[in-house]
């Protein structure tokens, strides 16, 4: 047998050992906790492993990221056994349905139809297949259906603004000069508003606000740990205030 194809016969039974692995930790002579997860139950940890991917490709560390994509990809199979004892799908309809899908969505590669599109042309296209995909399953399209209402909330924000903008919808967004010093002006019940004239802002600036408030929020952390070591074993709230202020002065030197 030719080495490939001998490491890729090797590569699928390890597949169907691990699918088999969690059927039984799942099964009547497995783990109760295991037993007792639902899809509810394990949408923190979903979340959390995430995160933790996020993390681990920001360090461009491929053990962490070869780490945390087997917490990503053990979760996606508890989800699969979870449907599969529903009688819904399992993981092998789940890859099947997958793969139908990156086919229909890429007529320029596997239908030889236009392989000179651009990559927003490639963009465009996914967006009109998906429409059509709606139409024959009798589902209402809207260009916002797909975001998901359980993003974070700046994403989502962004996520409107460059649909809205790239269908040319004349959605009208309050400019940023809040006079927030006005008696007459309720800060909470406006905070949204400004929130979301900030991100429309930078959203104009090609500003990824998300990325901007993790990355400056990350700077601040690091700001605090250096002040920490600066400290000489004392916690931060155990020093004068002149101490506080000229070692926040040295760390952000």
């Amino acid at each position: 047998m030719h080495k490939d194809t001998q490491n890729k016969a090797n590569s699928i039974e390890s597949c169907l050992s691990l699918i088999e692995l969690v059927e039984y930790l799942r099964g009547p002579s497995g783990c109760k906790w295991d037993m007792e997860q639902t899809h509810q139950s394990l949408r923190s940890n979903l979340l959390e492993e995430t995160y933790e991917l996020l993390d681990a490709i920001e360090e461009d560390n491929y053990e962490k990221i070869k780490e945390e994509l087997g917490d990503v990809f053990m979760q996606v199979l508890y989800h699969s056994d979870i449907a599969h004892n529903n009688s819904n799908f399992d993981f092998f309809g789940l890859c099947e349905y997958v793969r139908l899908k990156l086919v229909n969505r890429h007529p320029h590669v596997f239908e030889k139809k236009d392989n000179k599109m651009t990559s927003y042309d490639i963009v465009d296209n996914w967006e009109q297949i998906k429409k059509e995909e709606r139409r024959k399953n009798k589902k209402d399209y809207s260009l916002v259906s797909d975001i998901p209402d359980n993003l974070p909330s700046l994403s989502y924000a962004i996520s409107i603004i460059k649909k809205s903008k790239k269908a040319k919808i004349p959605v009208k967004y309050q400019e940023i000069g809040f006079n927030i010093d006005s008696k007459n002006f309720d800060l909470e019940e406006n905070s949204g508003e400004i929130l979301f004239s900030i991100v429309n802002f930078l959203a104009s600036k090609n500003i990824d606000p998300e990325l901007a408030l993790r990355d400056y929020t990350k700077k601040i952390k690091a700001k605090i740990l250096a002040m920490e070591k600066l400290s000489k074993g004392k916690s931060i709230s155990e020093l004068s205030k002149i101490q506080r202020e000229k070692i926040w002065k040295k760390v952000n030197c």
